[in-house]
C-alpha cells in the first residue's frame, strides 16, 4: 500500500525470495456459515463507524454481535469442513442452538437505521 519498503543491511549477500501470494480456496464460498460471517462483520463495522446517536441501544447491539461472533468461532467449522462423526450428537445440538442464536441476532439487527 505504501511506496516505502523495509531496508535490510547485511554484510552477507542475500538471496531475494519471492513472497507467496495469499490465496483463499473457492471452497470457502460453499461454506454454509459464510452468510453469518459476512452479516456479523457488516453489523460490527456499521456499529463501529456509525454516526447515528447511541440512543438506539448500540451498546446492547455491540454486545449481541460480539457474542454471536464468539459463538460462531466456538462452533466452527461447519459440517462440510469436518470429518464425519467429528462431533457428538450433543455437540451437534449445541452447534444448532448457537447457529439459531446467531441467526436471530442477525434477523433482529436494525440494518435499516444504520443506512441513514
Amino acid at each position: 500500500m505504501f511506496d516505502h519498503m523495509a531496508v535490510v543491511l547485511s554484510p552477507k549477500k542475500l538471496v531475494r525470495q519471492t513472497p507467496a501470494i495469499p490465496t483463499i480456496s473457492n471452497k470457502i464460498m460453499r461454506d454454509p456459515d459464510l452468510d453469518y460471517v459476512v452479516g456479523l462483520s457488516v453489523a460490527d463495522t456499521y456499529l463501529n463507524s456509525t454516526a447515528v446517536p447511541n440512543e438506539n441501544g448500540w451498546d446492547t447491539q455491540k454486545i449481541k454481535i460480539g457474542r454471536a461472533k464468539m459463538l460462531l468461532r466456538q462452533v466452527a467449522p461447519s459440517n462440510p469442513f469436518t470429518c464425519q462423526g467429528a462431533r457428538t450428537e450433543l455437540e451437534e445440538l449445541r452447534r444448532e442452538g448457537a447457529i439459531a442464536e446467531i441467526r436471530e441476532t442477525l434477523d433482529d439487527f436494525p440494518y435499516r437505521i444504520l443506512k441513514r
